[in-house]
């Protein structure tokens, strides 16, 4: 059962990587001029709307998953458990078909390479922009510095979040195994 700490969690992680997928889009296309000059700031706002699109792909398959676990949900609903008739294995069970049926490991694994990708361009993105700031305050950067600072401010926010979400999938990755290998019993140790 989910706590309330972990929907807010939920709520507040997708408005902020979806404020910031619209953000990048807006100024992305906002000041994307096609100047024909091919400096580095000529290719910030192009990066800003790819990253805009991957987050919003991150999230489409985010929010796949959550659907087909509500879908399997509605298909087959939760065992009830009673302090009398405990019926623990079934919970069990059912919560292993769910995570079997809700998410193929193709969409998982989809999923986690596609988090990594988007962390290496927005990593890209806000080093580029960090690059472009640098020459600027030197005299020779952009004329208009709000793309560069909002990709450079915005990037490291998404890299955060990110690297937050990174690590509670290791976590969960890692406390699986252990109760994995706590429901497996070790083999007898062999006599002398």
């Amino acid at each position: 059962m989910k706590t309330l700490l972990e929907y807010v969690v939920t709520y507040v992680t997708n408005v902020i990587l979806l404020g910031i997928g619209v953000l990048f889009l807006y100024v992305g296309i906002r000041d994307n001029c096609w100047s024909g000059r091919l400096d580095v700031c000529f290719y910030l706002p192009t990066w800003m709307i790819l990253v805009a699109v991957l987050i919003f792909i991150d999230r489409l398959i985010y929010w796949k998953h959550k659907f087909n676990g509500v879908i399997f949900e509605g298909k087959f609903p939760r065992p009830r458990s009673s302090i009398r008739n405990s019926n623990k294995e079934q919970i069990r069970q059912w919560q292993k078909d769910k995570q079997k049926r809700s998410s193929s490991k193709k969409l998982r694994t989809s999923s986690i390479v596609f988090r990594v990708i988007l962390s290496l361009v927005t990593f890209g993105l806000t080093i580029t922009a960090l690059h472009v700031l640098i020459a600027a305050v030197h005299g020779k950067g952009a004329e208009n510095p709000d793309p560069i600072i909002f990709s450079f401010y915005f990037g490291l926010l998404t890299l955060f979040v990110y690297f937050c979400m990174l690590i509670k999938y290791f976590y969960n990755f890692c406390m699986s195994r252990v109760k994995k290998s706590k429901s497996t019993t070790p083999a007898p140790m062999p006599n002398p």
